[in-house]
């Protein structure tokens, strides 16, 4: 039995990132509306004090569709809607951008960033309902009724903001989308992104568990290149981690059998590296090839690549050598390849990958389903690679999806 019931004129699903700015967007627009955050755990924005190992990416200076994928369809229109330093100034949050233009608060605690949106929150008016697990949403006449457990909420419209299935833990289980698509509305296969690739075969490379290596790290699917990340590789004991790593994990969402390629040399040609193994042959002629490559590498790095590339024990001479022989091992410095399996541990995953398509949505975020019912942030078909752009998208798609959904009331 429903004992409490709320009315508002916007009822926001999701005291995450966009629905924070979903709710100051709107009230912004208009103060007159009655807006109301339903938020799933304790607290709003518990996820913003985790984003940017606690500092908070805001977001960046360089922009490019690139960076971005999914089907919304005016997505980077979106995205440049807003200046991200410039909203954050507005509710009193004070920015600095690093050298690779990434935007953080100036304390560098992702809990400025919570502390800011939140005061704005109150001084608008805007209501907090906590602990509102969202159970089903109906939409009756001109009104939607959302109800969760005793409590039920009226709304002349609602702002979808809850997130996608990453981080469980933080409230972002996937359930509402679950909703979502029983509503009708088209939803693409999700997977986990921002994550690490886990190995076909964890045994083969159990030795390199805790090596870090600068590299160019390219994604195939059979015979095709996808893409390539350049940047720091960090091998676990059963998996492949790094910002190039996650920046590439989106690919799995179209392409199920990846391979990746590393090239664990990136700044020598294949050439320069032949001439440099032939000089070490002569200087270390009488050492054993387990010491041919320190100096190289991490040791246990060059002990994997000997015994990848050349069929000899590690007890043998360098000078034993054959010209073929520095030539594989070359070459796999150049085309270290690792099978790969697609990661599904949603706890690990920093966002989404897929959600709610574009073609179930209007240029205003607003449902082609629901009219009245708009869309923000994780919860629709977008994401992006490192560097703040997925809280960028985050904050825009709020701040649109927030005025936009005021504006109707006119």
């Amino acid at each position: 039995m429903i004992e409490n019931q709320i009315n508002a004129d916007i009822a926001i699903i999701g005291g995450g990132a966009s629905g924070i700015c979903s709710a100051i967007s709107a009230k912004m627009t208009d103060k007159n509306l009655k807006i109301v955050v339903l938020e799933k755990l304790k607290r709003v924005g518990t996820k913003i004090l985790s984003t940017g190992n606690g500092r908070c990416n805001l977001g960046n200076k360089n922009i490019s569709e690139k960076f971005f994928h999914g089907s919304i369809k005016n997505l980077m229109e979106i995205i440049s809607s807003i200046d991200t330093e410039d909203f954050f100034n507005s509710v009193g949050l004070l920015c600095r951008t690093d050298s690779e233009g990434r935007i953080y608060p100036y304390s560098n605690r992702a809990s400025s960033v919570l502390d800011a949106l939140r005061i704005s929150l109150k001084n608008l008016d805007i209501s907090e309902i906590c602990g509102f697990d969202l159970k089903s949403i109906k939409k009756s006449k001109n009104k939607f009724i959302l109800e969760s457990g005793d409590m039920k909420v009226c709304a002349k419209k609602v702002i979808v903001a809850s997130g996608g299935y990453s981080s469980p833990s933080l409230g972002t289980d996937g359930a509402v989308t679950e909703i979502i698509k029983n509503l009708g509305h088209k939803v693409t296969d999700v997977y986990p992104s921002l994550t690490s690739f886990n190995y076909k075969n964890s045994n083969e490379y159990k030795i390199l568990a805790g090596i870090r290596v600068r590299g160019c790290v390219t994604a195939e699917s059979g015979r095709k290149i996808l893409e390539s990340e350049t940047g720091e590789i960090q091998f676990t004991s059963d998996s492949l981690s790094g910002i190039c790593i996650f920046n590439l994990s989106h690919l799995v969402s179209k392409h199920r059998n990846i391979r990746i390629k590393i090239d664990v040399m990136p700044e020598k040609s294949f050439q320069e590296i032949l001439d440099f193994l032939f000089y070490l042959k002569k200087i270390r002629r009488e050492c054993n090839l387990e010491d041919y490559l320190t100096g190289i590498f991490a040791k246990n790095l060059g002990i994997y690549i000997i015994k990848k590339s050349i069929m000899k024990p590690l007890s043998v001479k360098v000078l034993e050598l054959s010209s073929n022989e520095i030539k594989s091992i070359a070459g796999l410095i150049k085309s270290l390849y690792i099978e790969i399996v697609p990661s599904e541990k949603w706890n690990t995953s920093q966002v989404t990958s897929g959600g709610i398509h574009g073609e179930s949505v209007s240029n205003d975020l607003e449902s082609l389903i629901l009219k009245g019912m708009y869309f923000s942030g994780e919860i629709l078909d977008v994401d992006a690679i490192c560097g703040g752009y997925n809280l960028m998208w985050a904050w825009s798609s709020g701040l649109w999806a927030g005025k936009k959904c005021a504006e109707s009331f006119k």
